[in-house]
């Protein structure tokens, strides 16, 4: 039996969840999933459906990164993060119940030879940064924030789904993963991530929505934005406010872009007040601050005073944030194990050991001499 049978979507069961899920048609394919409108019948509500391949549901690695992209999505509680309802697996088909968008993605606009207004393409683009805070302030990295993962509600707001390669800062790579995945996608991957996808910080996702703004306001393909420092012609036609957050979300080297989705927030913003009569003004600002604290918050983690503390590579490590930030900069080498560091508190212990055995040493001594003058004294005085 060929592949192309075994993950056909029409070899997809009818229902799910001993007939919760009423599956109706597919609405989105990729490479080892499609997604299909469905109805819940026991609340009697509409859901989308994200539904494993049967042929990749059989190997462990697509399993594993499934079951992690339904529990990323679960624990992300945010207004412009595609919410996630149910996880499961019937006669070894796993699925993922998510919210439906019935609006479209930005793909959708793109692909019917579109270019977005800069207003709209910049509310769009702060959406997905929005929802990127939130993503690393759970110590996350998507990895594949492109226009056909940007869904757009009917009120004109935007989702980001499909965390299909998502990956956690400290966790370790999927060595299961087939050599011929590919993960991200060409044109909106940052440099590093086409490197080493294994080995990217939020800066790589940042690149991404700068390289999605791009395609928004220029209609063009962002593989085109390697060329942009001696092409300053491919933004001669975008209003400079944003054509100056594309050109610093997509700076070639790490260190050049924002340092983090709040920075990169802030210059959307700017750029709204530039371009149209209605700005965002502080209170979308104040909102995905709010945003981050309860995200922060989730994860036991306390802002440090009223303000919550500025998204950095840094303030994102689950565990140990300064040795996260430098393992996930492109470029550099993995670091030792913590407890081979220099200076680390496993030194320290051999070292307060030592200290406490010479003192013994030196108290055993001590009463020794005593002793041997005793008997000396006695000796001759005796």
């Amino acid at each position: 039996m060929s592949t192309e049978t075994n993950t056909s979507p029409s070899k997809a069961p009818e229902t799910l969840a001993r007939g919760r899920y009423q599956l109706r048609e597919v609405i989105g394919e990729g490479g080892i999933a499609s997604v299909w409108s469905a109805v819940d019948r026991t609340l009697g509500v509409e859901r989308a459906i994200k539904l494993l391949d049967e042929q990749a549901g059989r190997y462990p690695a697509f399993r594993s990164r499934f079951h992690t992209e339904a529990r990323i999505m679960a624990r992300i509680e945010h207004p412009t993060v595609m919410r996630v309802y149910d996880y499961g697996s019937e006669a070894g088909r796993y699925y993922l119940v998510m919210e439906l968008i019935e609006g479209g993605s930005v793909k959708d606009l793109l692909v019917a030879g579109k270019r977005i207004p800069p207003d709209r393409a910049l509310r769009i683009a702060f959406d997905v940064v929005s929802a990127l805070t939130a993503v690393h302030a759970m110590g996350a990295i998507h990895r594949d924030v492109k226009p056909g993962n940007i869904l757009l509600a009917t009120d004109g707001s935007a989702r980001l789904s499909d965390f299909g390669i998502v990956r956690l800062v400290d966790s370790k790579p999927l060595h299961e993963t087939r050599s011929d995945d590919r993960l991200g996608t060409v044109g909106y991957m940052a440099p590093e991530q086409s490197v080493d996808p294994t080995n990217v910080g939020p800066p790589a996702d940042l690149y991404a929505v700068g390289a999605t703004l791009f395609a928004m306001v220029t209609g063009r393909h962002p593989s085109v934005l390697s060329a942009l420092s001696r092409r300053p012609e491919l933004l001669a036609k975008v209003h400079p406010a944003v054509a100056g957050v594309i050109i610093s979300a997509t700076e070639w080297q790490v260190e050049d872009r924002y340092r983090d989705g709040r920075a990169m927030a802030q210059g959307l913003a700017d750029a709204v007040d530039a371009v149209s009569d209605e700005p965002l003004g502080m209170s979308w600002m104040a909102k995905l601050d709010v945003s981050l604290e309860n995200c922060l918050a989730r994860r036991g983690r306390k802002p440090p005073g009223p303000t919550p503390p500025i998204l950095s590579p840094r303030s994102l490590a689950p565990i140990t944030p300064t040795r996260a930030d430098e393992r996930t900069q492109p470029g550099s080498g993995r670091l030792p194990d913590p407890a081979t560091l220099p200076g680390d508190t496993d030194k320290r212990i051999p070292q307060a050991t030592v200290s406490i055995t010479a003192l013994f040493g030196a108290f055993g001594l001590g009463i020794i001499v005593m002793g041997a003058s005793a008997f000396a004294l006695w000796f001759f005085f005796g």
